[in-house]
């Protein structure tokens, strides 16, 4: 993305703006590693930085262009965030198995529908992501529940949404070769 779209407001392309503006500006790995050192703090820790990252990211949803704080950051705003995300993400991912309860209990044709509810729960877990970002944006739990603006949020940038995946994909892979290596060391 050039600087020209980074600045204006466009009502697509939200994750790859969000990215853009968060590589834009010099030191931009501190709060990443930041964010990584406070998700060791039990219970408020992963709440706090939840929170951070959907607090920018719905700062990004509403235009405002400029990458995440590394100064003044309000904490209590960004546990509170958090624990909306965590609701939010809570009862989607209990609808999701209730769903897959149900579907290994269809017979004959259980496993089969079972493994394409997975297949399918990729992309849901993308749509749970816009879900918790929409809660965020309008500050209300509620708003992370209306599947057809979801939906429709979901649509406007897939190529976002597939990078943000490869990134989770990558970080989780990374994760798991560190703690892989500590356990073998161990």
């Amino acid at each position: 993305m050039n600087d020209a779209e980074l600045e204006g407001f466009r009502p697509n392309r939200y994750f790859a703006r969000s990215w853009g503006l968060l590589t834009r500006d010099r030191g931009w790995i501190k709060p990443i590693l930041v964010m990584v050192a406070a998700s060791l703090v039990p219970i408020v820790g992963p709440l706090g930085v939840l929170g951070y990252v959907v607090e920018w990211a719905r700062l990004t949803a509403w235009g405002v262009a400029s990458s995440p704080k590394q100064k003044n950051v309000q904490v209590g705003a960004c546990i509170a965030s958090g624990w909306r995300v965590f609701v939010i993400m809570l009862v989607w991912a209990f609808a999701s198995s209730l769903i897959t309860s149900v579907l290994l209990l269809v017979p004959l044709f259980g496993p089969l529908l079972l493994f394409a509810w997975m297949i399918f729960s990729v992309l849901l877990n993308l749509m749970v992501m816009i879900a918790a970002l929409r809660a965020t944006i309008y500050q209300r739990i509620g708003a992370g529940f209306r599947v057809s603006t979801i939906w429709q949020m979901t649509k406007s940038d897939i190529g976002g949404l597939m990078r943000i995946l490869g990134m989770q994909l990558a970080g989780g892979a990374i994760a798991s070769l560190i703690c892989g290596v500590i356990s073998i060391i161990a």
